[in-house]
């Protein structure tokens, strides 16, 4: 029983985990994407 328990817990945290970094990556391309909109290469 215990062990159920303990195998919930894990995918729990595993899930969180897995959403945290689809959040993080997300953020990261679309500030990847937006920045060079947000700052134009300069013309040399």
């Amino acid at each position: 029983m215990t062990k159920i328990k303990y195998f919930l817990i894990n995918a729990e945290a595993i899930v969180i985990n897995v959403l945290n970094n689809t959040q993080n990556t997300l953020l990261a391309l679309r500030s990847h994407t937006f920045n060079p909109l947000q700052n134009p290469p300069q013309a040399r």
